[in-house]
């Protein structure tokens, strides 16, 4: 039998007038990253043994702490959510890396953990923009500084000029040529 698409029914798609694929996800209620398929009868499955590989890289690299393996990834503290989030977005292994509010709602110490783990993809050779309203979280993390304004581009800013001040006199218009 050849595949063919159906009408979609309660939320499931058809390949075969026999056999549904997997439900289509989004980004929302994706709870894992496929790692790697295979196909069985038509039907596209996760490798769980790769899946489970790669929650327990996660787990040590990223220190994610939950009180089981099952836990629903919203359940989690939100400093736990957000280092799942990066663990996630590392699976892929990409070269550049953008993060927009790192730290946004966690904890002190979680704040250091995802610091560091910026610092060490930078230090890999890996570029990283990151996007954050917290001047010191942009001045400790940041080689150059991109201030925009109004959508448009005020200035750039590195060593010793960039400083809070200058920041924020570009972002306000004020005295532009200090950057």
């Amino acid at each position: 039998m050849t595949p063919s698409t159906r009408q979609p029914c309660q939320g499931q798609r058809h390949l075969t007038s026999r056999q549904p694929s997997r439900r289509q996800t989004t980004h929302q209620d994706a709870q894992t990253v496929p790692t790697r398929t295979e196909p069985h009868y038509g039907i596209w499955r996760l490798d769980v043994a790769a899946e489970t590989a790669a929650l327990d890289r996660a787990t040590e690299d990223f220190d994610i702490r939950a009180p089981s393996r099952e836990i629903v990834a919203g359940k989690l503290s939100g400093g736990n959510q957000q280092k799942l989030l990066l663990a996630k977005t590392m699976l892929p292994d990409p070269r550049i890396i953008i993060i927009d509010e790192p730290t946004r709602g966690i904890d002190v110490g979680t704040k250091q953990q995802i610091y560091a783990f910026i610092r060490k993809l930078a230090a890999e050779g890996r570029s990283v923009i990151v996007i954050s309203s917290e001047m010191t979280e942009v001045i400790g993390l940041s080689d150059r500084v991109l201030v925009m304004r109004e959508g448009r581009l005020a200035g750039e800013l590195t060593g010793d000029r960039l400083t809070e001040d200058r920041i924020v006199r570009l972002a306000m218009g004020v005295n532009s040529e200090a950057a």
